[in-house]
């Protein structure tokens, strides 16, 4: 007894929107994805730049990679966020300006965790910065040649071996610098 109920779409028609469908899908998520980098690179640009320029003169411009601090805020209304807002951007500020807060807080979400993708690189970073001193030790043989790569000691369950230490004090390096990045920016 062939498939009770009715049949899905077959043929040329349904393959065709099956890759529309996957298209968009694809395209609203790279967008996501896209948004969220940028934003998170602003995180990092603006707070290295209150670093060098303790403490800054007023609140940042809420517009990615702007710098200036002549910024006002519009006045705010219910479930409605508002940012500041230097004058160059305030009239076509486009990150947030009135929108509803939901939107807003899926987005610092997804910000927040592209934030903290700098844990492991910096941890990755911190094996790749020893390589001066473990290349000449794999050459000498005290150390295995699996274990000049980042993350490699995890790959095999052997005996400790020198620089086992690296990737974790890398960890918890990245892990300070994102959290600094991400107090810095919200504060200014």
């Amino acid at each position: 007894m062939p498939g009770r109920g009715r049949p899905g779409p077959t043929g040329i028609m349904g393959k065709a929107k099956d890759v529309v469908l996957i298209t968009i899908c694809s395209l609203v998520v790279l967008g996501f994805l896209f948004f969220a980098g940028m934003r998170s690179a602003d995180v990092y640009y603006k707070s290295a730049w209150i670093v060098t320029h303790f403490p800054p003169a007023g609140t940042l411009c809420s517009e990615p990679f702007c710098l200036r601090t002549d910024t006002s805020k519009p006045e705010s209304r219910f479930l409605e966020l508002h940012f500041a807002y230097c004058p160059q951007h305030l009239s076509g500020g486009t990150q947030g300006r009135g929108r509803g807060a939901v939107l807003f807080f899926f987005f610092a979400f997804v910000v927040l965790l592209f934030s903290f993708l700098a844990i492991p690189i910096v941890g990755a970073l911190f094996r790749v910065a020893a390589w001066p001193v473990l290349i000449p030790m794999w050459l000498a043989g005290k150390l295995p040649r699996s274990r000049l790569l980042p993350y490699a000691r995890y790959a095999d369950s052997g005996r400790r071996a020198p620089g086992d230490w690296l990737e974790p004090a890398g960890m918890w390096t990245g892990a300070v610098i994102a959290l600094a990045a991400i107090a810095l920016y919200c504060w200014w």
